[in-house]
């Protein structure tokens, strides 16, 4: 006979442990496969339990090669994400395997992180660009807002300093131009008539500046031939410059403020995106930390299995043992019955004997009682003289009647002898057969309690392994768990700076209004572009009417 001692997985525990398996918010599948290709368990379709994976999932059919073969594979399949890893179930040569699906689009949403990099890079870029115009732009305005200064005191007869030339650009030149006319001013107005005509060439002047001033980019200073062209020259190509920088100002601005606007919405939904992953990942560390613990469970059981299959072996080690003794003592039994059957067929050829004996005395006997018959004719035939010779005659007949009386009954007696031997001789023969067949069996238990020995010896060194690997999956679950747990950690920081993210763009989107609110004073002409090529036309006669 054979003893197998195992451990069983119901379907049912796998199916359960594979609903619990929460893969990218219940959008994953896990499918749970022999190596033949059939289902033991699918999260969500407990009825695929026990089918062919060709009859419920065709599709799945080019991964039935890789799951024979014991392989791991990862590959994109329509919309699917498809993960297979073997299972080695004991020292087996057929793995089982673990299939994972999981969405595409689950997938890619991770890709929003990127995103949002990019997008907090183009907020830096932007802001670092709108600081550069708005330097830009307090660089132009700031020697503007002096020449106007420096021409109303120049307009209301104050004495005035040259003002410091700090570039070389058209704002130079305007400085350096009105720094000449302080110059030709101060020489040529020596007569009442000219300071007064340059006042009001000044004061002109000035009120074309004011404007500019104010915000309307559109006036343009009128060029004249006295010391005012070169000015009115310089200004209006500073203004046309001021309207394009100002235009790319609004231009910038308007774009940013619509880029943080964006920005706003994506940070927000990638905040409440991450918030749930983390919830998402702190379920799942939880679900692999019950897992750990049902593995260490399967781990005790399989330990429990050993010792069992140990005490098992030890059993069957003493079973063949005192079967060896059974065995030893049925062949001393089937030595003696055998004894014994010879002695007995022995008896059975002495009672023949004696039977034989027994017939000769009976014919004896009987030749006896007719010689005594004789002998009591003649006897009688004598007459008195015979009369002592019948008595003996008498005698030896009633001896005769007492020896064949005595013969039958020997004779009877031996018959029954012989009857009982025979029988005792089939029984002592059944019972050799008997003992000959129970030698056999005894003799088969002991090569089945032998085997039995091998199959649990191996069977002991079969679980010893599927302990000690329970317990390395055990070990690498907890190993999953803590690492889970870092995800999670690590999730719940990113959300945090994904907060401050938000705020930060909310404070950029306020600096963009108030950028696009301050640049929105300036009007700007749609022929901006224009004005610098019909203004340095008379540039050089400005010139030329300032030296003279």
């Amino acid at each position: 006979f054979y003893a197998i001692s195992g451990v069983d997985l119901l379907l049912d525990f796998l199916q359960a442990q594979s609903d619990k398996m929460n893969i990218y918010d219940k959008t994953g599948q896990l499918i749970l496969l022999n190596n033949e290709g059939t289902i033991s368990a699918m999260t969500g379709h407990p009825e695929f339990a026990n089918k062919k994976l060709s009859e419920k999932l065709p599709e799945l059919n080019d991964i039935l090669p890789t799951v024979k073969a014991g392989r791991e594979l990862v590959d994109l399949k329509g919309d699917k994400l498809r993960v297979v890893v073997p299972l080695q179930i004991g020292v087996t040569t057929t793995p089982w395997a673990a299939c994972i699906l999981i969405p595409q689009a689950k997938i890619t949403a991770g890709a929003t992180s990127q995103a949002l990099k990019q997008a907090v890079v183009g907020l830096v870029f932007a802001a670092l660009a709108l600081f550069g115009l708005w330097f830009l732009a307090s660089r132009i305005a700031q020697p503007i807002q002096a020449a106007a200064r420096f021409a109303n005191q120049v307009a209301t007869g104050q004495a005035v300093d040259k003002i410091a030339i700090s570039s070389e650009d058209e704002t130079g030149q305007l400085i350096r131009s009105m720094n000449s006319m302080l110059d030709s001013n101060n020489t040529l107005l020596q007569t009442r008539d000219d300071k007064d005509r340059i006042q009001m060439s000044v004061m002109k002047l000035l009120n074309d500046v004011s404007s500019v001033a104010d915000g309307d980019l559109t006036r343009q200073a009128d060029v004249s031939n006295d010391v005012t062209g070169a000015i009115a020259d310089s200004i209006n190509v500073m203004t046309a410059q001021l309207r394009q920088i100002i235009g790319k100002v609004q231009s910038v601005s308007s774009a940013v403020n619509n880029s943080v606007s964006e920005t706003q919405g994506q940070t927000a939904l990638l905040a409440h995106e991450t918030e749930q992953q983390a919830a998402q990942i702190i379920g799942t560390s939880q679900e692999v930390a019950q897992m750990a613990h049902s593995i260490k469970e399967v781990s005790a059981t399989a330990e429990s299995s050993k010792r069992v299959a140990e005490q098992s072996l030890i059993t069957a080690r003493d079973g063949a043992a005192k079967v060896e003794n059974t065995i030893r003592s049925m062949g001393e039994l089937r030595d003696q019955v055998q004894e014994t059957s010879k002695r007995i067929k022995r008896l059975g050829e002495n009672s023949q004997e004696i039977g034989e004996i027994v017939q000769i005395i009976s014919d004896v006997a009987y030749r006896t009682s007719v010689l005594a018959l004789n002998a009591s004719i003649q006897a009688a035939r004598a007459g008195e003289a015979g009369r002592g010779f019948g008595v003996v005659a008498e005698e030896v007949e009633r001896l005769s009647k007492r020896s064949t009386e005595a013969a039958r009954r020997i004779a009877e007696l031996v018959k029954t002898s012989q009857a009982s031997t025979s029988e005792a001789i089939a029984s002592m023969e059944e019972n050799t057969r008997n003992v000959v067949e129970s030698t056999t069996f005894v003799q088969e238990a002991g090569q089945a309690l032998a085997k039995m020995e091998s199959v649990n010896g191996q069977l002991a060194e079969m679980i010893g392994s599927i302990t000690m690997m329970a317990e390395r999956q055990a070990h690498e679950s907890e190993n999953v768990a803590q690492t889970m747990l870092q995800i999670s950690q690590a999730t719940q920081g990113t959300a945090e700076g994904i907060k401050q993210s938000v705020s930060t763009v909310n404070q950029l989107a306020e600096l963009a209004d108030d950028l696009q609110g301050s640049v929105a004073s300036f009007r700007v002409s749609k022929q901006a572009a224009s004005a610098p090529s019909n203004t340095r036309a008379l540039n050089g006669k400005a010139r030329a009417a300032l030296k003279a």
